[in-house]
């Protein structure tokens, strides 16, 4: 059984936060993007190892849900909102940048942007090439 996700770096400010990295997992519209990306082809995995020993079945399974989401950014400290629309604290902005390598997964990412904006968080996606992901990553 195949996973695909995204893969944060978690040692820079605001993903270092957990809530802000959960609040993502609330963000992400699985089962629309299943319908209507993937034709009802696939199933949402809650764990890298679903199904075997390494599985924990004491962790929450995440399902879409903006308004856990926009708690979570609260209790980080996220919110207010700028002209744009994109959470701030401190007078930084909510944002950060995804990198990707190919058009096959840019539809997918950018039904993740579109939910992400409505939450107040910016996300910029970056296409590069396939060695420069392997170098970055």
């Amino acid at each position: 059984m195949g996973t695909q996700g995204i893969a944060i770096n978690m040692r820079h400010p605001p993903l270092d936060d957990v809530r802000i990295r959960k609040a993502l997992c609330f963000l992400q519209d699985r089962a629309k993007l299943i319908e209507k990306l993937f034709f009802n082809e696939y199933k949402p995995l809650d764990s890298y190892y679903a199904g075997s020993q390494f599985a924990n079945p004491n962790n929450e399974p995440i399902r879409y849900n903006p308004g856990k989401a926009k708690t979570l950014l609260e209790e980080a400290g996220w919110k207010q909102r700028d002209s744009d629309g994109v959470l701030v604290q401190g007078g930084k902005r909510l944002e950060f940048e995804i990198l990707y390598s190919g058009k096959t997964i840019e539809r997918v990412l950018t039904v993740f942007q579109e939910d992400c904006m409505r939450a107040g968080v910016k996300i910029r996606l970056k296409e590069i090439n396939p060695a420069t992901m392997f170098q970055s990553v």
